[in-house]
C-alpha cells in the first residue's frame, strides 16, 4: 500500500489499506478495517480526549446498557438478567423480578401472602386475610400512601 509517498506492507496505526493506498481511519476508532464509525477494530482515546470503548464495530464513549468497560477498551456482557455492572460477577442493577445479591442476580420468589413490588423489586403484603393477590392500580396506591407516612415519622 501507499502512505505518505512510501509502499509500505501495512499502514500505520489509524489508517487502512484500500485501493491501494492508505487512509485515515474514522477520528473515534485507534485502528479500523474500512472507512467510517462502524468499522474500528480497537479503541483508545480520540483526537478530543475522549476515553472509547469498542462495542459491534464502534468506539463509543459509554458502554450500553448491560454492557461493561474492561482495561482492553471494549464493552463486555454483564452477567444474565444484569442491567449495570461495573465487572461480570459484580452487578449493580438486575432486570425486573430480580435482585442483587452478592454481586449477583437472583429471582425474586415471594411467598405466601405476598405480591412482587415492581418498583422496589421486593416483596410486598398482600391485603389482610389473603394468601395471593395481584399488584392492582389500589394497591399501588395505598404502598404510595404507606411509604409518605412512614417517611413523615421519621
Amino acid at each position: 500500500a501507499l502512505e505518505e509517498g512510501h509502499c509500505v506492507v501495512e499502514c500505520a496505526k489509524g489508517k487502512y489499506s484500500s485501493g491501494g493506498q492508505c487512509h485515515l481511519c474514522d477520528h473515534t476508532c485507534a485502528t479500523c478495517m474500512d472507512a467510517g464509525p462502524a468499522n474500528c477494530t480497537s479503541c483508545d482515546t480520540d483526537k478530543f480526549g475522549l476515553e472509547r470503548y469498542l462495542h459491534q464495530g464502534q468506539c463509543l464513549d459509554a458502554c450500553p446498557e448491560a454492557f461493561y468497560h474492561t482495561n482492553e477498551r471494549t464493552c463486555d456482557r454483564c452477567s444474565v438478567n444484569c442491567l449495570l455492572c461495573s465487572s461480570p460477577n459484580h452487578c449493580l442493577q438486575c432486570n425486573s423480578s430480580y435482585y442483587v445479591s452478592d454481586g449477583r442476580c437472583v429471582k425474586l420468589e415471594c411467598g405466601e401472602g405476598e405480591v412482587e413490588d415492581p418498583d422496589y423489586d421486593d416483596c410486598m403484603a398482600c391485603e389482610e386475610g389473603c394468601r395471593k393477590c395481584v399488584l392492582s392500580f389500589r394497591m399501588a396506591a395505598i404502598k404510595t400512601a404507606q411509604r409518605r407516612h412512614t417517611w413523615r415519622r421519621r
